[in-house]
């Protein structure tokens, strides 16, 4: 019915966000009534923290209001705490969004959950560029959690931290394309603004902004733009066939130990697609991960005003 509803609402000639926001919270509303219906069964549990989650944007003062409801052993409750911080940050800050993670924190002694929720305040002040405070927060998470299975989480942050964050200097990167074989290194491309994506083929995410990445290769001038395209797919038969079938612009690499290796290492590469930016000066201009086009568009729009 959620879905009807909505392909009415975005069929029905101009989009109309209004009209989003009130489909969303009366959905919303029907999944708060069945937590009540239904109290101790599963469905009850997943029903009140859709009810959050699918509020966190449209309705954020909502969404925290109905927070209240759940319980700290709800078995979505990380995803849950994902979406209302972020609201409590749109409503009063980003201090007000760090401090309803603590709070939760304290409702509970499973050291893997308050890994979990640690996780997100460094997130939290990772997306502010709080960089020193991020830092002593995944500092603590890994002392906390040694052999735990958050420490090597909370390695992947230090070093996005020390060597990833915007203004820095991108790692260095050799490489030969596909299918030429010609030798490219990053820092050779200086002057130019870079896009450096790494992608899976086949995957949803990058299938469904391939015509937008495309538009944007094709219309920049290649004297000041320069895109590098690594799949994490080692398979050259299925690359080969992909880049083929779809004509994807741009110069193309093979990382030839997918995701384990080097390559997407040194840009910690763990959710796909992920772009990167970089600046005429080499220097990071902006991470996106997952569908992001429209703000990496957007933000590229913004240097080549600049320059």
């Amino acid at each position: 019915q959620h879905q009807r509803s909505l392909n009415e609402v975005l069929t029905g000639g101009s989009i109309d966000p209004e009209s989003i926001r009130r489909t969303v919270e009366a959905t919303s509303t029907i999944y708060t009534s069945l937590a009540r219906t239904f109290p101790g069964t599963m469905g009850a549990e997943v029903a009140s923290a859709e009810s959050v989650i699918m509020l966190a944007g449209w309705n954020d003062a909502m969404a925290l209001e109905r927070l209240d409801s759940l319980s700290i052993d709800n078995v979505r409750i990380v995803d849950v705490l994902r979406a209302a911080r972020r609201a409590a940050a749109r409503e009063s800050g980003l201090e007000a969004g760090l401090a309803l993670l603590e709070g939760w924190k304290a409702k509970t002694d499973d050291q893997v959950l308050r890994a979990a929720i640690q996780s997100e305040q460094v997130l939290a002040l990772i997306d502010s560029l709080q960089q020193d405070r991020a830092l002593i927060a995944a500092r603590d998470l890994r002392a906390q959690n040694a052999g735990a299975g958050w420490d090597q989480w909370a390695d992947n942050a230090i070093y996005e931290l020390e060597n990833l964050m915007p203004g820095m200097i991108a790692p260095d990167v050799v490489v030969r394309t596909y299918p030429d074989s010609a030798l490219v290194e990053t820092s050779s491309l200086r002057g130019k603004l870079v896009l450096l994506e790494f992608y899976a083929p086949g995957a949803t995410s990058f299938e469904a902004e391939i015509a937008q990445r495309n538009e944007v290769i094709d219309l920049l001038d290649p004297r000041i733009f320069s895109s590098i395209s690594v799949s994490v797919d080692p398979d050259t038969l299925r690359n080969e066939a992909y880049i083929d079938s779809r004509q994807l612009l741009g110069q193309h690499v093979i990382a030839p130990d997918g995701l384990r290796g080097d390559l997407a290492s040194l840009y910690n590469v763990n959710v796909l697609p992920t772009r990167y930016l970089l600046d005429a000066d080499g220097r990071i201009a902006g991470k996106y991960t997952g569908r992001a086009m429209e703000r990496l568009v957007s933000d590229l729009a913004l240097m080549l005003n600049a320059q």
